[in-house]
């Protein structure tokens, strides 16, 4: 690991440890339960929303997850694991959201979804996605 990398990590650990105090960071543990997040059938404003299924999705069928708030989220850490399953996503949100794919590195699919913006990922992007990051 790079000094650059470990340093921002200790600096990101700090900003949760903060955020955690403050009542305003996700659970602590690695693998945040998927039933304890907000859930809707359809995308309710201040949420990003992340479905399985594209032309259903956008339509507010299949809903997997609704981001409780900025952050990076690693699906694959999930109780269950929701990596390799979102095939759309409806930003509700106030932040735009860039979704991932894990190749040895994460690696960015198709540009950020800004707020207020959908995306359906077909042919090669579908069912490939394993991690989020919203921005604050």
């Amino acid at each position: 690991m790079t000094v650059q990398r470990h340093r921002w990590l200790i600096g990101l650990a700090g900003v949760v440890s903060v955020l955690s105090a403050a009542g305003l960071a996700g659970p602590a543990s690695a693998s945040e339960s998927v039933s304890t997040m907000p859930a809707a059938t359809t995308c309710v404003a201040g949420f990003s929303c992340y479905y399985d299924g594209s032309s259903s999705g956008l339509s507010g069928n299949g809903l997997l997850w609704n981001a409780p708030h900025c952050g990076f989220f690693n699906f694959g850490t999930f109780s269950p694991p929701l990596n390799d399953r979102v095939s759309s996503i409806v930003n509700r949100g106030g932040g735009a959201v860039q979704a991932y794919n894990w190749v040895g590195h994460w690696q960015a699919v198709g540009t950020a979804v800004p707020p207020g913006g959908t995306r359906n990922y077909t042919g090669s992007q579908a069912n490939i996605i394993d991690a989020v990051s919203i921005a604050c």
